[in-house]
């Protein structure tokens, strides 16, 4: 196999390999192939995409739409990371889903990843509505 059939191998089975990395130990793939600390980054990586999740529907379709895009590694890591950042019960999924989906080059991802987690993660506070509307009164004591 040329050199050029293998990048383009590894830049269209981002799934395909995470789903074999899931099954493996990072010490396993550390003595075969890579770094320990790149092996760490992906078995944590494919734990995300193939472990147990908060939102398991949006999980899989999320898998199932990237599989079918043929996602490199790095367009899923981009994913990721963004969507770590949110910390609401199943917003995480719910962004990583809708960046999947996302429509563009790997740059065009970035920008539109930032501006989607920000805006997400900017959600009021909980007791923000009540404040404002002069519902919560501070006591003595």
């Amino acid at each position: 196999m040329k050199g050029q059939q293998i990048l383009n191998l590894f830049t269209t089975s981002g799934v395909t390999i995470l789903r074999d990395v899931y099954e493996c130990s990072p010490y396993v793939l550390a003595g075969a192939v890579m770094s320990l600390s790149t092996a760490r980054k992906y078995t944590r990586l494919a734990t995300v995409f193939f472990g147990p999740a908060n939102s398991p529907k949006v999980q899989r379709d999320a898998v199932a739409l990237a599989e079918a895009r043929q996602l490199s590694i790095e367009y899923l890591e981009m994913v990721n990371k963004h969507a770590k950042k949110l910390k609401t019960r199943g917003a995480a999924w719910k962004l990583r889903a809708e960046l999947i989906a996302y429509e563009g080059t790997l740059d065009e991802l970035m920008k539109s990843a930032n501006s989607a987690s920000r805006r997400k993660a900017a959600t009021p506070r909980r007791n923000a509505a009540f404040a404002s509307a002069g519902l919560l009164t501070a006591s003595a004591p």
